[in-house]
């Protein structure tokens, strides 16, 4: 994350996961050691910040969902689920949440003392970007281009060497 003076600057942060409780606060990001953040509210996202509290879109306990925040260097704070390039919440973060003495980032834990976290759920992808990604990089920001497969690769190299033998068997006649 860039590190501008004492606040993170611009950033989008992907996170696949899923929850066991939705209920009452889950916190998911934490940028200080404050309640101020970003968490899941009674099955919406909701970006607390001690006053406009924007929330929108919807998580259902146990169920794996993507979930992009980003934010630009102005404020601008969006938050994306499952790929969809429209926001489910959308505001100016006027208090500058990232801002702090500590310049803490911490997932899926509340600050000290507290009891805003789920007690069970998983994490599966967690990305960090340098600046914000836009509304048309959101739908292919959590997507994973997998690896060739061992068979694959096998087949291939297999391939690969019998068609060079048969080259030299053709020369050597």
């Amino acid at each position: 994350i860039n590190d501008v003076g004492s606040s993170f600057g611009s950033y989008s942060i992907g996170m696949r996961f899923s929850l066991g409780q939705v209920s009452g606060y889950r916190r998911l990001i934490q940028f200080q050691d404050a309640d101020i953040g970003q968490y899941v509210f009674n099955g919406a996202f909701r970006f607390y910040d001690n006053g406009n509290n924007p929330s929108g879109g919807s998580i259902t306990a146990n169920t794996t969902v993507d979930f992009v925040l980003t934010r630009t260097t102005t404020g601008t704070v969006n938050g994306y689920v499952n790929g969809s390039s429209t926001p489910v919440l959308s505001f100016l973060d006027g208090t500058d949440a990232r801002t702090n003495a500590n310049r803490t980032l911490q997932f899926f834990r509340d600050n000290t003392g507290g009891s805003d976290f789920s007690t069970s759920g998983n994490v599966s992808l967690l990305r960090v970007w340098d600046g914000p990604l836009t509304a048309a990089e959101i739908p292919m920001a959590m997507t994973i281009v997998p690896e060739p497969t061992t068979a694959v690769l096998v087949t291939v190299g297999a391939a690969a060497v019998v068609l060079r033998m048969s080259r030299r068997r053709t020369r050597g006649r």
